[in-house]
Parts: C-alpha cells; structure tokens; sequence
C-alpha cells in the first residue's frame, strides 16, 4: 500500500512528504479536520457503523484501489443478510479495458466480508457493491438535496426540510470515509457547501469546502442529522460530490433494467445559479422570480437529441418528465422538457438516446506527488 509517512527527504530543514496517497487519513494533511467541535462528532457518530472501507485488488491480490463506502440497503434472503454499499466506479475503472477485480469491505467492528458481486457506471462514477453476512448491516439515511438561494441559517448545521434537504451556499456539511488499515477508524471533514462552479466534466456535481484523503474517495457527505446528502469525489483544492436524489434515480434505473442507464440529451451545461452572469439571473428573477434551480445550457451537440428539439445554448433547462432537471431519465423515452428560452417558458419533447462509451464523462483522481513540507522534521 502507498504510504503517507515513510517516505521523506530532508532538504535544508525542511522535508518533502507525497501527498494524494492511500495511506493519508483526513487529518494527515488538514489540521481543520483534527479538532472538531461535538456537533460534527455527534453528526459523525450518527452514521459511522454504516461507513466502510472499501478496496479492490485484481485476481492476482494485487492492490488496486482504497475507497471508502456506505451501506444503503439491507435484506434478508435465506437466512442470511445481503447488503448494498454505494462507493465509487474509480474502484473498478479499469475493468472496461478486460481487467477483473474482487473487492472486499472493512466494518467499523472489524468484520471483513469478500464482496460478492458488483456493478458499476463509470459514466457517473458510481459502483454498488453486494456482501453477504449473517447479522444485518445498518443502512444509512438518504436525503435528497435542493439547491436553494437562501441566506444560511446561522448557529450552526441546518435540519430538514420534509423529505428534501435544503442546501444554500455557507451551509455546513461534513464529508465522512473510513480508514484503509487497521483499526478501521471514521474519519470526519467539516467544511460548507459552495455555489461556486465545480470544474469537472459531469455538470450534476457540486461541491463543498470539505477537505478529505483519497481514501475517502466514494464516502459519504451528510448533514447535521447524519443523513446521507451526496457521495464524495476526491480533488486536492475542494471536494466535489453528486446529490444522493442523482444516485438514487440512477440506482432506481439499474434495478428496473439490469444495467446503468447513459441517458443522451447532447448538451453541456452547468448550474443555473453558478453558470448564469449576476446581471442575467437577476434579469431572470425579475420575470420568474420562482425560478432558482435548473441547468444553463451552454453548448448543445450537433445533430442530438436536444439539437432536434430545439434546445440552443443560454436555454434554461428547468424540468424533465416533471422532475427538476437534475435528475436522470429513462433510455428511449420521449419526454416533456419544461425550459426558459428568450424570457418565455417553453416546452419540448426529447427523445432521449443513450450514450456511447466515448462520451462518457472523464473522471481524473489527483495522482501522489512530492510536497516541500516545512516546520519541525
């Protein structure tokens, strides 16, 4: 396994330690995430025996991947307990170029299990995993989230809203993962949601000031109530996350049809409030002044879907088959798509295509480096 520690060089009274390695805990490297206050703990607590390590390593038992990972589902078939664990797809990345992985998952008690099955969507970068075991695992609580442009409350974490979260930019959050070595421990980063445009290639992502390790690539980000809002990404200046009413539609789809669902609209966009101008959102508001979450097109691709419909770049994407715009949809439907075109509110119908595998969005982890780390050696 890469370590954090064991490697170091001493240059002048200062040393250099690599960083972006399996071996990092949350508090390696973010001294935020060593004091915490007793609210993040009992946040924290709240879901901790439903975090677990995650690791896959080809047939041969070589390492291939540390993540961590969360139990949402829990059954009893025959006897025994059969539990669904939501991680990343960066586990099983390679797999489309022919190479095989097993996967096994760490508990917060010590318990190991052989993963017994596993399916994963490298397109959104999601995988589940299946474990068997005689006593039942604990599932988290999921949350949806809506993004709302509200002043955050202040004195703390905000608490629920009915069956969605209510996010706003300053909210505060916490990015939970497991460690990859014995003991096994829960690792907790504090930090706020971010508004802000979350440079990757999937415009569902969002992100948060939370700064965690590569081993908690695929962990769980909860609110003040230990619910489940997103699963984490890993980037070193801030951590990126999917909102778990993303995941759940796509985890819906695969259950419906035995396979991960690619709907293709052929656009490019980003959020509504953090890809549209000052100016344009308050030009907007002023007409619609309900409207505060959508997708902002910003380019359509030639001869798709959302070409043929009509849809052009600096449309407003607002509903999908009578869901908020964020969520996915189903392969050859034909759909009602509600948006915002030239200050009018039109309706269009897509056929949706699926997507070939060389549209797939990128998903890149940040690779181990040398850092000049200065201070006491």
């Amino acid at each position: 396994m890469e370590q954090s520690n064991s490697k170091r060089k001493k240059i002048k009274g200062s040393w250099c330690q690599y960083v972006n390695t399996f071996g990092e805990k949350f508090d390696s490297m973010h001294k935020q995430n060593t004091d915490l206050s007793s609210d993040i703990k009992i946040s924290t607590v709240k879901v901790s025996k439903s975090v677990v390590s995650v690791a896959s390593l080809s047939a041969d038992k070589k390492f291939h991947f540390f993540g961590s990972g969360t139990v949402i589902k829990c059954d009893q078939v025959n006897m025994k307990y059969v539990s669904t664990i939501l991680t990343s797809g960066s586990m099983f990345g390679d797999s489309r170029n022919g190479v095989e992985y097993v996967a096994q998952i760490y508990l917060h008690d010590g318990r190991t299990f052989d993963v017994r099955a596993y399916h994963y969507d490298i397109h959104y970068n999601i995988a589940l995993l299946k474990v068997e075991s005689i006593r039942p695992l604990l599932p988290a609580i999921l949350k949806g989230v809506k993004v709302i442009n509200k002043a955050p409350a202040r004195g703390g974490f905000l608490r629920r809203h009915s069956d969605t979260f209510h996010l706003s930019h300053g909210d505060e959050v916490i990015s939970v993962g497991r460690f990859c070595q014995e003991p096994y421990r829960v690792m907790s980063a504090p930090g706020t949601f971010s508004n802000k445009c979350c440079d990757l290639d999937c415009p569902l992502m969002l992100k948060t000031t939370c700064n965690i390790s590569k081993c908690g690539t695929g962990g769980p980000l909860i609110n003040g109530d230990g619910e489940v809002i997103g699963i984490n990404f890993f980037l070193e200046e801030y951590t990126p996350f999917m909102p778990i009413n993303i995941v759940s539609k796509c985890i819906e789809h695969f259950e419906k049809h035995g396979k991960f669902v690619r709907p293709n609209f052929g656009i490019k966009g980003a959020n509504f409030s953090t890809g549209t101008s000052l100016q344009m959102m308050d030009k907007i508001n002023r007409a619609f002044p309900d409207i505060s979450t959508g997708i902002l097109v910003k380019e359509v691709v030639p001869l798709s879907p959302a070409y043929y419909a009509g849809i052009r770049a600096g449309d407003v994407l607002l509903r999908c088959g009578g869901d908020i715009i964020q969520s996915v949809v189903e392969i050859g439907e034909a759909l009602e798509i509600e948006l915002l075109k030239e200050f009018k509110l039109v309706e269009k119908t897509v056929v949706v295509e699926e997507l070939s595998p060389d549209q797939f969005y990128s998903w890149c982890l940040p690779k181990r480096r040398w850092v000049v780390m200065t201070g006491d050696v």
